[in-house]
């Protein structure tokens, strides 16, 4: 495979429903998105870093560094043999496991792909059946439970007769 383009991509996404811990809430969160094209193939990943180092070291801002200084202009143009050969040539460059997870899917992705197999059992996944209905039930009920002020109720009650 040879990598013909790379497009790099920020986002902003707004969050269906506000996302809520102990330091604060996030209606919005930003988001990396990595794009190769090689060969008509197109490939997709995300880098999941963060917007502030409240969690990890790695932000938006370190792993756009990262990725378009460092990682990305290695990959280029050049001959992708495998993933695992390609991603060891990024070993000199410390930490950053965000950034080069982002390169490594999407390198898996294209590599699955080339060979017309789902990306799932490419990388060892096992295809299984799941039935749908209990999880459709499931949401139904929480719909359900659902008060006027949007909150969801912790405990069903069984109504009294």
């Amino acid at each position: 495979m040879n990598i013909d383009r790379i497009v790099l991509r920020e986002i902003k996404m707004q969050l269906k429903e506000p996302f809520e811990i102990s330091s604060g809430v996030c209606y919005e969160r930003r988001v990396i998105l990595l794009t190769l094209f090689s060969d008509g193939l197109v490939a997709w990943s995300e880098c999941v870093a963060g917007e502030d180092p409240g969690y990890s070291y790695e932000t938006c801002e370190t792993a756009w560094s990262i990725l378009t200084q460092l990682i990305l202009p290695q990959i280029i143009g050049k001959e992708i043999v495998s993933t695992p050969a390609r991603m060891k040539t990024f070993d000199w460059i410390k930490g950053h496991p965000m950034a080069k997870a982002a390169v490594e899917m999407a390198l898996l992705d294209l590599e699955a792909k080339a060979l017309n197999r789902p990306l799932s059992t490419f990388i060892g996944g096992e295809t299984k059946k799941l039935k749908l209905v209990l999880v459709w039930a499931y949401n139904q009920m929480m719909t359900n439970l659902q008060t006027k002020s949007g909150h969801l109720l912790k405990r069903a009650t069984p109504a009294s007769s």
